[in-house]
């Protein structure tokens, strides 16, 4: 089966898209510890985006149920 070019592309560019985030972490964890030298503050990288991933989410939720109910 031979897939058209735009989908080759497109898992190209994801591919390339997640290289890219992994190198990102991974100096992004380097900086922290050699600007801290503390495992707790990379540590707190991984804790900080799920928490701020929520809170966003939650806000959004209530900005949505409002602008709906506005509408209705």
């Amino acid at each position: 089966m031979k897939w058209p070019r735009h989908y080759a592309y497109l898992l190209i560019g994801l591919g390339i898209s997640q290289l890219g985030n992994w190198v990102y972490l991974i100096a992004l964890n380097v900086f922290i510890w050699n600007l801290t030298h503390s495992p707790a503050a990379v540590a707190m990288l991984f804790v900080i985006g799920p928490v701020i991933r929520i809170i966003c989410n939650f806000l959004l939720v209530l900005i949505l149920i409002v602008g709906t109910k506005r509408k209705s």
